[in-house]
């Protein structure tokens, strides 16, 4: 298909050249004589485009330094194909080996990424990836692999066998799979194993964000504690990666730890001691201290601050009664039984759900005062 220009190359070569001319000398006669129309230009025919065969471009470029490199890299030159990158990254590669300047940011991206894409429809997208580590620019080769990754990684914790190959293969660092296992998971709506993937992957924010909006309001749904408890004490040891960690995470941690003793005395796995008394009023002061700031923050979810808005309440209830009865903070065991009994009365109490946040905080602060007066 291409045997008319190389021809009339050669024949020029043979009539209009000496045999110690150099290549540079018979290129540029070549270029010449074609431009003037004397012979065929050295057009690929491949499609419907003019574009020059890919042996002439390599030939310019091997002999002439002004030569734009990005003008290699079409593929017209070489297939019909518009779609086929191969030629054209592998002939990258092989000049930058070489030495030659690379592309421009945005070209030499753009190179990449359409082999990656061409792998990748074909299903083999652990080599796409393979191929976009070699982006020259830092910031586009991590978005392009992300990208990537999380059309293909899972959303389980684990890590697969391809997921696996990556890191041993290709030496993509586990906390770049791990992170992208994490979007994979919040797309997937898979919120638990999103919030492990994250701590996993170090990503100390994204996994106290991922946890405190979309996780909460179900642990307190669903009393699944022991896993609130596991994640926010984690998060706690990375409190000062964690912005306003005392008004979300730190607060939450609170709430939590309150949950449980009332989880553990409401099964019978902790008695109702005077220290454990103790304990419950001191987090219940803490916890109101904060409830005004916490509210104004707009962080977490309106129906999960009337949620605790509602318990807190339930015990300032309690701790007004308890005060408000002669002797029973006396240590005796007719006080502690009918302080035990007030304690599951108030803790199972249901202050209405439908009272605005705003009410429920003003009650609140007025009973606190009241108790702490």
């Amino acid at each position: 298909m291409n045997y008319p220009y190389l021809a009339a190359f050669l024949d020029d070569h043979r009539f209009a050249n000496s045999a110690s001319d150099s290549i540079s000398t018979i290129v540029r006669d070549f270029e010449t004589a074609y431009q003037d129309h004397y012979w065929l230009e050295p057009i690929a025919h491949y499609g419907n485009t003019k574009a020059l065969d890919l042996r002439w471009k390599l030939l310019k470029l091997y002999t002439d330094d002004t030569y734009p490199i990005d003008n290699v890299f079409d593929v017209h030159s070489y297939t019909q194909n518009a779609f086929d990158y191969r030629l054209s990254w592998m002939l990258y590669i092989t000049l930058q080996s070489l030495g030659s300047y690379p592309l421009s940011i945005e070209n030499d991206a753009c190179l990449h990424v359409n082999f990656a894409r061409q792998l990748e429809n074909l299903g083999f997208w652990q080599l796409a990836i393979f191929v976009l580590l070699h982006i020259n620019e830092s910031t586009n080769r991590k978005k392009m692999i992300n990208e990537f990754l999380h059309r293909h990684v899972t959303s389980n914790i684990d890590l697969t066998q391809e997921e696996q190959t990556l890191v041993d293969k290709y030496n993509i660092p586990i906390n770049m799979i791990l992170s992208a296992k994490a979007q994979r998971a919040e797309y997937d709506k898979q919120w638990m194993n999103a919030v492990r993937l994250w701590i996993d992957a170090k990503q100390w924010r994204k996994a106290h964000d991922t946890y405190c909006y979309y996780v909460f309001h179900d642990t307190l749904l669903k009393g699944d504690y022991e896993f609130a408890k596991e994640v926010l004490d984690l998060l706690d040891h990375q409190r000062a990666n964690i912005a306003h960690w005392s008004r979300r995470g730190g607060f939450a941690r609170q709430y939590i730890e309150l949950l449980i003793i009332f989880d553990r005395i409401r099964h019978g796995q902790t008695s109702l001691s005077n220290r454990i008394h103790t304990n419950i009023l001191s987090q219940v002061h803490r916890l109101c201290d904060q409830l005004a700031d916490v509210i104004a923050d707009k962080y977490f979810k309106k129906i999960s601050l009337i949620d605790i808005s509602r318990r807190l309440l339930s015990i300032l209830n309690y701790a007004l009664i308890c005060s408000n009865i002669p002797n029973l903070i006396n240590d005796s065991d007719e006080n502690f039984a009918r302080k035990l009994n007030l304690f599951h009365q108030s803790i199972l109490s249901s202050v209405p759900c439908s009272l605005p946040i705003d009410l429920l905080l003003e009650q609140i602060e007025l009973k606190y005062r009241s108790h702490r007066h």
